[in-house]
């Protein structure tokens, strides 16, 4: 006999009403990028237009919804190809984007009133409603139009924008990329295009602006991912300066001089007082008074304040400068103290010896007697580059400019953004030459790299590329040669930026890159970040008296993706030895630390056309003592930015027994060498 036939599906009664359809899910929400730029002519509109043929390419469905129309026929090679959504009666036609429903949208000008009638009043909520269709956007902004700025622009531009996009939207961004340029070359496209230039001061105040309001954006995701990765170490990506205040009458002085190490920093000051209960029961009512007084000082200069308690002060200091990622101390003290003996068992004394990692700075009262200058020799060392600026010491016209692209890691965009830069050149009737680039077997880079003439590299006996052949490119003398990884250093011994500075010395110009990795006065933070030993790297210097430093940005995430598609390594996976640079947590902060670097560049640049630190170098000199201890490289490195972000002259000091070295081990005198080499490099 067969297998019994199934029961039928119960019916439903006649009078049973059948249960209604739930509504579809929403879908998820869309993807939104935008480009940051800090005027007209960053650049924005190219990176966006370029990031729609690069994902078409790859299959993805994407249209444009919006370029200004009088921009299309300068843009007409980049929106070759892709599909121009027509405008609607002159305003991006949202209703035809949800209709067409792609998967990216791209649209220029986020800020932009929309005509009445218009489904929403500001084009900012039109990208709000692709969003919330499921479509993704990616648009382009100027930094004087983020509404929490509009009081810094106010007093940058003289008026602040009608048009303005709200914090909580930009915080929604998936990424924010910063679009950086010269001031110079914005000067320059805007005189192409038939437009009055905008003064050089105020683009460097808006350069300023949009590379520290990108850093602190990223410093909020490095903050979040030391969290929840229960990271204790300090990062070294921005300065926080504690002043430690008591009773005494200095508190104005320490205040006002912590301040200042702050500002020149760019960093965050904090002011703390400890007190042994709330009662604040070691003071007196006027003593008391005077601290709030102080408190409320701080608080006027920007500080955060905190009092807490602790028995024993120094320890209470060193907690909170542990637990707040504080970099540098200030403290006051008597100037009776001898450098060493009674020092030793005070405060500051206890602090000094418990702040490994952390500078302390014990700032003497206001009005104490000084030591007399001495005059300095002829051939000292020179001063940083804020005092050089400020010297106006004009420069050998025969010496070739230096341009370089500053980004924070391989794979980041900085060697295609020198190769599109040397096309315009080239474009523009200059004679371009490609000196040294290895494109990692990448295509995009051998594609663009076929369009160049290029210098063969010096090759190892096995015949692989060996770096930059100077003799052969100073015989050829090019107007601009393109130079990559300025940090490099070949089989044998050969330093690329040695390289760099003689073909400079010959009067050709150089385009050149480096990662913040290789820059030689950030190595122990960088170390400390990434947990990788640095090799190889250019001065702060070089990059000091650069005629352009620029930032090339790309997302975090965005650089994880390329690496996962095979377009950074030769694989899909992450070299073994850089593990630890390649991941979330090490990319942003060396993302936030590059922004950081290039926006101290920016300031020093204004600071020095407003001349508003003329009288830095006068005022602050910064001696090191060098030794053979392992800690002295470091010291060096701090004291070479420190210089820098001062204003002040440098000096290093190494005392010997007799000029024969009388006692010391041959171990200890190659050591002590090798650390004054090291100053000399920087030159203190």
């Amino acid at each position: 006999a067969g297998a019994p036939a199934p029961e039928a599906a119960p019916q439903p009664e006649e009078d049973e009403a059948a249960e209604p359809a739930l509504p579809p899910p929403p879908p998820p929400r869309g993807h939104l990028k935008i480009y940051l730029g800090y005027a007209s002519h960053t650049g924005k509109t190219w990176r966006l237009l370029e990031e729609a043929r690069r994902r078409q390419s790859r299959g993805e469905d994407v249209v444009v919804g919006w370029i200004r129309p009088k921009d299309r026929p300068a843009l007409a090679p980049l929106l070759e190809g892709l599909e121009v959504l027509p405008l609607r009666r002159g305003r991006l036609d949202l209703e035809a984007i949800l209709r067409r429903a792609p998967e990216v949208c791209f649209i220029d000008e986020l800020a932009h009133d929309n005509p009445p009638g218009s489904l929403n009043p500001h084009r900012y909520q039109d990208a709000e409603t692709l969003l919330e269709a499921g479509i993704g956007v990616v648009t382009a902004m100027n930094i004087h139009y983020v509404a929490d700025l509009r009081e810094q622009i106010l007093k940058v531009l003289g008026q602040a924008p009608e048009v303005s996009i709200p914090e909580e939207f930009l915080r929604q961004a998936d990424e924010v990329v910063l679009v950086d340029a010269s001031a110079g070359f914005v000067q320059g496209r805007s005189q192409q295009a038939g437009l009055r230039p905008v003064s050089e001061k105020t683009l460097l105040a808006l350069r300023g602006m949009a590379l520290l309001y990108s850093a602190e954006n990223v410093e909020e995701l490095v903050r979040d991912y030391r969290h929840e990765h229960h990271i204790e170490e300090t990062w070294e990506t921005q300065e926080r300066v504690l002043v430690c205040l008591t009773a005494n009458n200095r508190g104005p002085h320490l205040i006002d001089r912590a301040g200042k190490v702050a500002e020149r920093w760019n960093g965050e000051l904090w002011a703390l007082y400890v007190t042994p209960d709330t009662h604040w029961s070691n003071l007196s009512e006027a003593e008391a008074e005077k601290v709030r007084g102080f408190l409320g000082l701080a608080r006027s200069r920007g500080a955060r304040v905190q009092v807490v308690e602790g028995a024993e002060p120094a320890c209470s200091i060193l907690a909170f400068a542990h637990e707040h990622g504080v970099t540098q101390i200030c403290l006051g003290h008597a100037t009776a103290y001898p450098y060493r003996g009674a020092l030793s068992g005070t405060v500051a004394g206890r602090i000094m010896h418990g702040a490994a990692g952390i500078d302390v700075h014990l700032i003497a009262d206001e009005g104490a007697p000084q030591r007399q200058s001495t005059s300095v020799p002829s051939d000292a060392p020179s001063l940083p580059f804020l005092a050089r600026l400020l010297s106006a010491t004009p420069r050998p016209e025969s010496r070739g400019h230096l341009r370089v692209y500053l980004s924070y890691a391989p794979g980041s965009g900085k060697t295609w953004r020198m190769l599109q830069d040397g096309s315009f050149l080239k474009g523009q009737g200059q004679d371009v030459l490609v000196g040294y680039c290895d494109p990692h077997e990448r295509p995009e880079l051998v594609e663009v790299l076929r369009h160049f003439e290029t210098i063969p590299p010096i090759r190892t006996p096995e015949g692989l590329p060996n770096g930059l052949d100077v003799a052969a490119t100073v015989a050829r003398c090019p107007q601009v040669c393109l130079v990559d990884d300025l940090a490099a250093v070949t089989a044998d011994g050969r330093v690329r930026w040695e390289e760099v500075e003689a073909l400079r010395d010959q009067g050709i110009h150089v385009l050149a890159t480096v990662d913040v990795s290789g820059v030689e006065g950030l190595k122990d933070a960088v170390e400390g970040i990434t947990g990788l030993e640095v090799s190889s790297t250019v001065p702060d210097w070089l990059l000091d008296e650069a005629e352009e430093l620029i930032f090339v940005d790309v997302a975090t995430r965005a650089l994880l993706n390329r690496i996962r598609r095979g377009a950074v390594f030769s694989g899909t996976e992450v070299p073994e030895d850089l593990q630890g640079l390649f991941n979330e947590g090490s990319l942003e902060a060396l993302r936030e630390l590059a922004m950081r670097l290039a926006a101290d560049r920016v300031q020093d640049r204004l600071a020095a056309l407003e001349g508003s630190r003329s009288d830095l170098a006068d005022k602050e000199t910064i001696m090191v003592a060098v030794d053979a201890r392992p800690g002295t490289a470091r010291v060096i490195r701090r004291a070479r930015r420190l210089a820098d972000r001062m204003g002040a002259s440098c000096f290093a000091v190494h005392v010997a027994p007799d000029e024969d070295w009388t006692g010391v081990s041959l171990e200890e005198h190659a050591r002590a060498r090798e650390h004054l080499d090291l100053a000399r490099l920087l030159h203190l």
